[in-house]
């Protein structure tokens, strides 16, 4: 019974024991104080910009090229003055940029269309003024051929960057031009194009002459009237002439010789000249060509 009686006494104090720490457990969980734990959110990082390289082989931007400056005079609102104008611009852009033409401005006097070039002169003419007096208007700046550079030759109408390479490396190989008409040995310069520089090139110092005109002349025709010197005995008588004679006629081989004295024989003389277009292989070309040399006679 002692026993029994200790072993209860045990048991009640480990209990309690148990039971005390079970209270302070919860008594710690509930007054314990710990710092709130702040989470904070941070932007992400800017990304870098990459700039864009073009692939290799694409066309690289152009250069815009240098503006030019020419001198304005004469009947325009303010004239006697440079003006600096892009690339390409004509005498009409000129005029504008000095401010118009005046109301006695001689716009007949000026090409309007004309391309000017770095340093060139445009004047206006009043219709007052002594045409004597005046400059030349819009005369174009000459490059000398033999020292022009390369930009100096792009500048030039239909010479552009490949045509221009080919003239230096043409003058490197040969030495100077003699004569503008010397372009034409170079690649891709034909005669128009030497024609359309004629304007705006000199050579050693000397500005090139225009090439003459050659006008056909037409050969002279026998004349048929009666103060002719030819006698019409000189002329071959279509209506009585041999195979033989008739192919002495320029154009009228032994062929049309035969067919002519056929188409005679078939037909009877023949009344005309023109009647010969009757003729198998005449035409009005040829019997205009024989119309000096043959006669129909009587």
């Amino acid at each position: 019974m002692a026993q029994n009686s200790n072993y209860s006494r045990y048991q009640l104090a480990a209990t309690l024991v148990l039971l005390g720490i079970i209270i302070a457990l919860a008594l710690f969980m509930m007054f314990d104080e710990r710092d709130t734990v702040e989470i904070t959110i941070n932007p992400p990082l800017p990304t870098a910009t990459h700039t864009a390289i073009p692939p290799t082989g694409s066309p690289t931007p152009s250069l815009t090229p240098a503006p030019i400056t020419v001198y304005i005079t004469g009947a325009v609102a303010n004239p006697e003055q440079l003006i600096d104008l892009p690339q390409g611009s004509r005498a009409e852009d000129a005029i504008n940029a000095a401010g118009g033409a005046l109301d006695d401005a001689d716009l007949s006097g000026v090409n309007l269309a004309q391309v000017l070039q770095d340093g060139d002169l445009v004047h206006v003419p009043s219709v007052n003024s002594v045409s004597n007096d005046t400059p030349t208007p819009n005369t174009p700046t000459r490059l000398e051929l033999n020292t022009a550079t390369q930009a100096d030759l792009e500048s030039l109408p239909g010479i552009g960057a490949a045509t221009a390479q080919n003239i230096l490396a043409y003058r490197e190989a040969n030495g100077d031009f003699a004569t503008l008409e010397d372009l034409q040995n170079v690649s891709g310069i034909g005669e128009a194009t030497v024609e359309n520089l004629r304007a705006y090139l000199m050579v050693n110092g000397q500005i090139p002459e225009a090439e003459p005109t050659m006008i056909p002349t037409a050969e002279p025709q026998p004349d048929m009237t009666e103060e002719s010197e030819q006698s019409t005995t000189d002329l071959i008588n279509i209506n009585t002439a041999t195979q033989t004679e008739l192919e002495t006629l320029p154009g009228i081989g032994a062929s049309k010789a035969a067919d002519i004295i056929a188409y005679r024989e078939a037909n009877g003389n023949f009344a005309s000249i023109d009647d010969l277009v009757n003729v198998s292989g005449i035409g009005e070309a040829t019997v205009e060509n024989l119309r000096a040399l043959i006669t129909i006679g009587e």
